[in-house]
């Protein structure tokens, strides 16, 4: 992944969500939008030591999902 900043992940983070929220419906562009919001998660949590918490996360089985 590219490289960000805590503003840039965090704004995106805010989009995301909004899409998830404004959703009517199940759509193929949650799993990505699912997954990037975890990856921009686990950064700041462990680079940033922001305390932002997982949801939306795409799992099957337990396990992460592509």
């Amino acid at each position: 992944m590219a490289t960000v900043t805590v503003a840039e992940a965090k704004r995106r983070i805010h989009e995301i969500d909004a899409m998830f929220e404004e959703a009517t419906g199940w759509g193929s562009w949650m799993v990505m939008a699912a997954n990037e919001r975890e990856d921009l998660v686990d950064r700041l949590n462990s680079q940033w030591g922001e305390k932002i918490e997982h949801k939306w996360q795409a799992r099957c089985g337990g396990r992460r999902t592509d």
